[in-house]
């Protein structure tokens, strides 16, 4: 994909948690240890959050318009 302002080819990925397996097309948090975490990690955990968060509220307003999205086809 590439934006008209930037020159950068950025590839389409999926959000997940910890639950999935790592794989290339899939961005999933960083582990939080119990030491102290990198501020870099900390920042890459809450913007993925909050991109977690806005898709799971998109989603909620499809269902919200097609009811039939909320059962099986």
């Amino acid at each position: 994909m590439t934006n008209p302002t930037h020159q950068y080819n950025l590839p389409y990925v999926l959000v997940g948690d910890q639950g999935y397996p790592l794989k290339e097309y899939l961005m999933r948090p960083y582990p939080m240890d119990k030491g102290r975490v990198p501020r870099q990690k900390e920042i890459f955990n809450y913007r993925l959050s909050r991109a977690q968060s806005t898709v799971e509220c998109a989603f909620g307003i499809l269902v919200a318009k097609w009811r039939c999205l909320k059962t099986e086809l």
